[in-house]
């Protein structure tokens, strides 16, 4: 579809793109919308949203909105190789990472605990940048014992949203706890300094 016919029919104003779970469908434009927004970065984001569905069980809504957009824009920046016949995901963002940098510069970051808590009516894209690189920081930072352990929460709260909705109380007890909330706030900034624009995912 042409963005035109998009816009007259899309249900969220502003959106790229949507996933409709009900009939498991994606709804896309073809072309630009801006500087960084194509139909392949479209396509990677909301097919994460189908992706997260079928892992679920269509359960997908019980998990929370930051953990649902920040692994959808973990993969935007997804391309496939040929040579090696797969899909490689977990370079740098660049719109992402810069918009980051200017918050942690203007001392405007959105902390942890409001972005745990931001319901998806207020989710904007500030939101989905923080979102993003707490994803990126799981998968990727530390040595490898501390990516195991990171990766094993990860995947425990995304899995626990199978059993019923998850609760920011339930997100604070993966996440360590009150020290452990702040320990990871204090990592992400950290982070979001040292992360390089030119981070190659297959090196680690």
């Amino acid at each position: 579809a042409r963005q035109s016919e998009f816009v007259l029919h899309e249900e969220r104003p502003g959106a790229l793109g949507l996933y409709y779970s009900g009939s498991r469908a994606l709804a896309l434009f073809h072309g630009n919308s801006g500087e960084w927004d194509n139909s392949r970065v479209v396509i990677a984001h909301e097919a994460a949203h189908q992706f997260q569905h079928l892992l679920l069980g269509g359960r997908f809504h019980q998990a929370p909105i930051w953990l649902l957009e920040g692994f959808a824009a973990f993969f935007e920046s997804a391309y496939y190789d040929d040579e090696k016949r797969a899909i490689v995901t977990g370079f740098a963002t660049r719109r992402y990472l810069e918009s980051l940098r200017r918050c942690v510069a203007a001392g405007e970051i959105i902390d942890l605990e409001t972005l745990l808590k931001t319901p998806q009516s207020e989710f904007g894209y500030l939101h989905y940048a923080h979102a993003w690189l707490y994803i990126h920081m799981m998968i990727y930072n530390g040595s490898k014992k501390t990516r195991t352990r990171n990766q094993k929460i990860f995947s425990d709260l995304f899995f626990s949203a199978a059993r019923g909705p998850v609760t920011y109380e339930e997100v604070v007890r993966f996440f360590g706890g009150a020290q452990g909330l702040a320990e990871i706030q204090a990592e992400w900034r950290k982070y979001a300094d040292e992360l390089k624009l030119d981070f190659d995912p297959r090196k680690r």
